[in-house]
């Protein structure tokens, strides 16, 4: 036990041993809350057997309702790529070790719980289409228009307007007044 060499950053494999975990209705919500202690709601998605096997702590329950705490240290003899084939599992007990009982809860009632307790479902986030970023963090896309139908352009307006077309009232469209002043 002197000689630990437990990394302070390591998580602990949580092992919970007895029925009275999945039966009792108050041990159930007593594992979600050490669940909740020591995963810190961080689960893993895959899970590496040298980092993750380095410490185990045992939450047995008994039928009496006691609960029973226990720390190991394990380790491998040989390397992880050896435990595959005939390696050797090394299990110290590291402490703390300790005994409860659990006499008095005072848990939420359950649509509470259930309502403190619910995740919501992430949203999706929209997916942009056509679009990249480069190393440098730039982003870059594609664009796709249809294509233009140059016969339904204008033409003929815009030659009017430069004509300089007059409107009811001798307003002409297309110049200011101090074009016209200058034209004359």
């Amino acid at each position: 036990m002197a000689n630990a060499a437990v990394p302070l950053d390591a998580q602990p494999f949580l092992v919970f041993q007895g029925d009275l975990w999945e039966s009792d209705g108050q041990l159930k919500k007593l594992r979600n809350l050490i669940n909740d202690f020591f995963l810190m709601n961080n689960r893993p998605s895959s899970v590496e057997i040298d980092k993750v096997m380095k410490v185990v702590v045992s939450w047995s329950v008994t039928e009496d309702r006691h609960i029973h705490l226990r720390t190991f240290e394990v380790t491998v003899e040989g390397g992880v790529a050896v435990l595959s084939q005939e390696g050797k599992l090394v299990v110290e007990e590291l402490g703390p070790h300790a005994e409860f009982v659990l006499r008095r809860e005072s848990f939420a009632e359950e649509d509470l719980f259930k309502k403190a307790t619910h995740v919501p479902k992430p949203k999706k986030k929209k997916q942009n289409k056509n679009v990249e970023y480069d190393n440098l963090g730039n982003k870059r896309g594609k664009l796709y228009l249809d294509r233009q139908n140059l016969k339904a352009l204008p033409f003929r307006k815009r030659k009017m307007i430069s004509k300089g077309e007059t409107r009811e009232g001798g307003e002409i469209i297309g110049h200011t007044k101090n074009e016209d002043e200058f034209a004359r």
